[in-house]
């Protein structure tokens, strides 16, 4: 219906020039899950190229848990979409930065859905 359409365009929109915060598990995960994480903003930066991606994997090494979490947060602020990696409900960190997105009441989705919303607008669905 014409109203999905201007909701769904509204939308496509909004992805296209967002700021984007990746959160997911990265303790205790081999590699810190630095692939998932960099795969996942590939993908945003190839859909999306105007948009901007905030990715922890790319923090520097050597601060302490806090010390990141710190980072992490102040990044959520500053984003317009919060997006989850799988296994981010069993991430404390995760859940953090995802409590203080919807406090600040951003933007939250799945990186399944941005993969399929993304994917729909390279195939030009989205135009």
């Amino acid at each position: 219906t014409r109203a999905y359409s201007t909701t769904l365009a509204a939308k496509h929109m909004n992805l296209k020039r967002g700021k984007y915060y990746l959160s997911g598990p990265m303790t205790g995960v081999e590699a810190f899950n630095f692939e998932s994480f960099h795969a996942l903003e590939a993908a945003i930066r190839n859909a999306f190229p105007e948009a901007v991606v905030l990715n922890p994997a790319n923090h520097p090494g050597g601060l302490e848990y806090e010390e990141y979490m710190t980072l992490d947060l102040a990044m959520v602020e500053v984003c317009d979409h919060v997006v989850l990696l799988p296994g981010w409900h069993k991430s404390p960190g995760a859940q953090r930065e995802r409590a203080h997105a919807v406090n600040l009441g951003k933007n939250i989705i799945r990186a399944e859905k941005l993969i399929s919303f993304s994917n729909e607008h390279r195939r030009g669905g989205l135009e």
